[in-house]
């Protein structure tokens, strides 16, 4: 009888150790894991601008991928790589023929007359207020006047001084060739990079799987998929539709111009800011037209301008209600009000770079939260998964 309560005791002392022991070694695995997410992101965040070549090759990832995932069906995936890369290159080298000498040009002239075109605003201004001062009893205060005029004649002191030493900016910016070469051997790693990425792409991905816990693998590809889905569709359609406002602003531009007593000019250089303006929300539309009704308006009066006016608002009109709804849709979802907020906050906190991923980002972190918010609500994670896209689509 104590023989068998002896072993009875042994046997639950061995199991209490085995359950401690496999605890400690579930412990020490996380701390594992969480030991290396610190170590990685400490590297990359130490790593600093030497990971902005890769940074191109992940939007180059999403941009790329679907293209090379089509041709995938018929060819081997290393021949639909490269045949994408053939058809980018030959893209590139037409943009740099065709495109690029006019908008230097432009951009060159457009620093030259530069001084006329705030000389020609300033009188412009002075010729309005003159009129108001006839036509109307009281005048303006002095004090807002002489900071008008004040800040015209600055403004056209700085721009004359800009066209005098544009030889020396040039001579200052050749002096930079060293690190223009630095930053485009960089950029030769991109291709080599992607390359990789998109060749093994499928194979990273059963390799990651292996090596996630079975807990922890639902979870992880469901998050994936909310950030891959968010980014990837705004991404994309993001660059098709600034290239189609780039587009239209440039035929409508050019339509203007050739109607008689219109005057317009720098029509590539307008054409790509207006598409470039596009990646910031909210605010895009105004700080893409703004340039362009001012040169209309200084180098053609206000009926040029008008004109001009009439194309931006086409382009805007094109985009709201044609572009955005078939291309971009309502992946992201973002109420203006918070967006205004995201933008802002995101803008004053990373830049540049914050105003154009606000937007993805924002949704990104609303649909972390719902899935978390379901999950912590005893749901699956395939229930939880189902849950967030049923609330996509009401």
């Amino acid at each position: 009888m104590k023989l068998d309560i002896n072993f009875e005791t042994t046997a639950k002392t061995d199991a209490t150790e085995a359950q401690s022991h496999a605890r400690l070694l579930i412990i020490l695995r996380r701390l594992l894991a969480l030991a290396a997410f610190i170590v990685v992101l400490a590297l990359l965040l130490n790593a600093g601008r030497a990971l902005f070549p890769f940074f191109v090759g992940l939007v180059l990832v999403y941009l790329l991928g679907p293209i090379v995932n089509a041709l995938d069906r018929r060819l081997p995936r290393w021949a639909a790589i490269l045949i994408v890369y053939l058809v980018c290159g030959l893209l590139a080298f037409g943009a740099w023929r065709l495109i690029i000498p006019p908008l230097v040009s432009q951009i060159e002239r457009l620093i030259i007359a530069l001084p006329e075109i705030i000389n020609t605003l300033r009188h412009t201004i002075e010729s309005i207020l003159a009129f108001y001062d006839e036509r109307v009893a009281s005048s303006l205060p002095d004090s807002i006047t002489g900071a008008i005029q004040n800040g015209f004649d600055k403004a056209q002191e700085r721009a004359t001084e800009y066209a005098r030493t544009g030889a020396t900016f040039a001579f200052a910016q050749f002096l930079r060739v060293i690190e223009i070469v630095r930053t485009l051997a960089e950029l030769l790693i991109v291709p080599i990079w992607l390359f990789f990425v998109l060749n093994d792409q499928r194979k990273a991905r059963i390799s990651l799987n292996r090596l996630l816990s079975h807990k922890w693998r639902s979870d992880f590809w469901n998050v994936w998929s909310i950030i891959d889905r968010l980014f990837s569709s705004y991404l994309r359609g993001q660059v098709i539709l600034c290239a189609i406002i780039a587009a239209v602003v440039g035929i409508g531009l050019t339509i203007v111009r050739l109607i008689p007593g219109m005057k317009i000019d720098y029509i590539i250089v307008l054409a790509l800011w207006a598409g470039i303006a596009k990646f910031i929300p909210q605010f895009g539309s105004l700080l893409g037209a703004t340039p362009g009704l001012v040169l209309a308006f200084a180098m053609g009066g206000p009926t040029s301008a008008l004109a001009v006016l009439v194309v931006y608002f086409i382009a805007d009109w094109c985009e709201n209600s044609i572009l955005v709804p078939r291309i971009i849709g309502e992946s992201v979802g973002i109420h203006p009000a918070v967006l205004t907020v995201a933008l802002v906050t995101l803008g004053s906190a990373f830049g540049f770079v914050g105003l154009l991923f606000a937007a993805p980002l924002t949704a990104i972190v609303r649909d972390l939260y719902l899935y978390a918010h379901r999950r912590l609500s005893n749901e699956s994670p395939e229930e939880a998964a189902r849950g967030l896209a049923a609330a996509h689509e009401m």
